[in-house]
């Protein structure tokens, strides 16, 4: 790359070098959208599953139950998480939530509705209790082994813009021309 540009071959040889750097770097970013993509729908599917085991334990008022499973994790409200990263009032948490803290967040939601059929929970309170201790054991987890408590991770780019980039940058299959 430090080579006399001004010798054809030298030239040729950092444009093809420069080009393949690019490409490897667009890559490497389209791979990790994916993975935050494909862990953002495993939290969506989490969050059903868990409203079913939470419904089946008896959970009528799922906003106070989802509350408490978030001061369990984050030690705050939902208001306030968002505030703190900055995440407009009536857009999702877990939209702007990087793979960490999404993995974080997909952990409590499967240990909750494990721990709630394994211990047949039938009563709204107990499940509320319940899904606090999950979150605020993983927050133990978390900080016993130095990670990054999950307010304290920055807010990532929208999931909707991650899906659009990712739309844009994969080959256009059959099925999607003919819709487009």
């Amino acid at each position: 790359m430090n080579g006399d540009s001004s010798k054809k071959q030298v030239a040729i040889a950092q444009a093809y070098f420069a080009v393949q750097t690019r490409r490897q770097e667009l890559s490497d970013q389209l791979n990790e959208d994916m993975k935050r993509l494909s862990l953002r729908e495993r939290v969506r599917q989490a969050h059903l599953a868990l409203s079913g085991a939470a419904k089946n334990a008896g959970v009528i008022r799922f906003d106070q139950f989802y509350a408490a499973g978030y001061r369990g994790l984050y030690e705050m409200g939902l208001k306030d998480i968002k505030s703190k990263k900055g995440i407009p009032e009536h857009e999702e948490l877990m939209d702007y939530a990087g793979r960490e803290e999404l993995a974080a967040n997909e952990f409590k939601l499967t240990q909750t509705e494990a721990k709630l059929k394994r211990e047949n929970v039938s009563d709204e309170l107990a499940a509320r209790d319940v899904h606090k201790k999950v979150g605020a054991e993983i927050r133990t987890a978390i900080e016993n082994v130095g990670g990054t408590m999950p307010e304290d991770l920055p807010a990532e780019p929208p999931i909707k813009s991650i899906r659009e980039n990712v739309r844009k940058a994969l080959p256009k299959s059959p099925s999607r021309k003919k819709n487009e």
